[in-house]
């Protein structure tokens, strides 16, 4: 599934926020790092997942989760990690393709992916 995340972070504070195609975002409510002796370091965070009004009742309900997060590079060039569900689901994830320009919502962040005048393929 394609998503992307805006990142923004300043000294003391963090913002991650995870966007979808269907209008669904998930936001950081608390987070810790882990900084290794060896220098790797983890980004532990807690969610929370909210997807658009219309999918609550067919799709999913708002709901919690909690992640770990490898950080790549130095300077980062990618996150690569797990997540959990309180829906008792989970997976893996792989954020990479960093960008300096922050955008608010998928549709916004897609359009600045394609080259100009590339149009999407049909669904099937």
């Amino acid at each position: 599934m394609d998503a992307y995340v805006a990142i923004r972070q300043t000294f003391t504070s963090l913002s991650v926020r995870l966007m979808t195609a269907g209008e669904h975002e998930s936001f950081l409510v608390a987070s810790s790092f882990d900084i290794n002796d060896d220098g790797t370091t983890y980004l532990y965070g807690v969610y929370q997942g909210v997807p658009s009004i219309s999918d609550r009742k067919e799709v999913t309900a708002i709901h919690y989760g909690s992640f770990r997060y490898k950080v790549i590079g130095s300077p980062v060039t990618g996150l690569k990690g797990h997540y959990w569900t309180d829906r008792e689901k989970g997976g893996s994830i792989e954020l990479f393709d960093r960008r300096s320009e922050l955008f608010d919502s998928f549709a916004s962040a897609e359009a600045a992916r394609k080259p100009a005048g590339e149009i999407e393929p049909p669904l099937p």
